[in-house]
């Protein structure tokens, strides 16, 4: 797996839909974070985190499973790879299933919420 240098993963992402549907949470966000703030353009759901792969370390990212019971009927929500949408190469993907919204860091531990 390529190094990304850790000030490179100093990123938030934010879905393009958060602008139309809170401009004002949108606006607050670039006022916030500036350069560090990235659109992404072609997510089809607003919450990010839940699809977005999870930093383990500096430059190491894995790629989960991200297949929601409330997403099951609706495809056009479901956003399957959201490394590949922000261009993280070699990302490995892992089988297991897991509502990124749920992951919380802490130190070196990763607590999961909720489900898995």
């Amino acid at each position: 797996m390529p190094m990304i240098p850790d000030c490179e993963t100093d990123i938030v992402y934010i879905s393009s839909l958060l602008k139309e549907r809170h401009p004002e949470i949108d606006s607050a966000l670039k006022c916030i974070f500036g350069t560090k703030l990235h659109i992404i353009a072609d997510a089809k759901d607003i919450w990010c985190r839940d699809y977005m792969p999870i930093q383990l370390g500096v430059g190491q990212f894995v790629q989960f499973r991200y297949d929601p019971s409330y997403l099951k009927d609706d495809s056009v929500k479901r956003t399957e790879n959201g490394a590949a949408l922000v261009g993280i190469a070699g990302c490995p993907h892992v089988k297991l299933k897991v509502d990124g919204g749920n992951v919380v860091h802490w130190r070196d531990t990763a607590i999961l919420t909720d489900r898995i």
